[in-house]
């Protein structure tokens, strides 16, 4: 029992609670559904949840970021009856990918910056390349097999249930956010 990481359990338990809060709000429907109208291929949808996780995991960590974003791409995929598998797949090579890029944006990073004091200049340097490299593989992997049809989907309003809760898990969402990055 002392080998187990609480803190870590505790915020993946909190972040899972509040995906389920936020898609009890509509919250996640309504993003899919506003996602699908306005990136109407999945090539750039694609892009478009690709770099959105990549660019949330270089702040929260990889984890976070796939747990936010998947459940997300599990609504776009319903409400486009379309297979989420490669889109995952390329969600989470990107937050892997960029998490690669901040101290913060794993606990590996996070480790070895402090343990070795590296100076966040040289830190930055040894990554950049490595990440350049992966975001082009990661654009040339997009264009080539996230293929298909335009979205078909009816646009619907933008509508949100239950205001308190999502308020609720707004703030909370927040809050888990900063105890990552220590800022609280």
């Amino acid at each position: 029992p002392s080998a187990i990481n609480w803190e870590v359990i505790a915020t993946l338990f909190s972040l899972m609670l509040i995906c389920r809060a936020f898609d009890r709000c509509n919250l996640l429907s309504s993003l899919a559904e506003a996602a699908l109208g306005t990136f109407k291929t999945p090539r750039k949808l694609g892009f478009l949840m690709i770099a959105a996780t990549g660019v949330f995991s270089m702040f929260v960590t990889n984890d976070v970021a796939l747990l936010t974003f998947v459940p997300l791409t599990m609504k776009m995929a319903k409400a486009s009856r379309k297979d989420p598998f490669l889109l995952i797949i390329l969600e989470t090579m990107s937050a892997n990918l960029f998490s690669a890029l901040t101290p913060i944006g794993n606990p590996q990073n996070l480790y070895l910056y402090s343990h070795f004091s590296i100076d966040p200049l040289q830190f930055f340097s040894m990554m950049i390349p490595f990440c350049i490299g992966g975001a082009v593989l990661l654009i040339c992997i997009n264009l080539l097999f996230n293929k298909g049809e335009t979205y078909q989907v009816q646009r619907q309003q933008f509508e949100l249930f239950d205001r308190r809760l999502l308020v609720g898990a707004s703030v909370s969402f927040v809050i888990i956010i900063l105890s990552v990055l220590h800022v609280v």
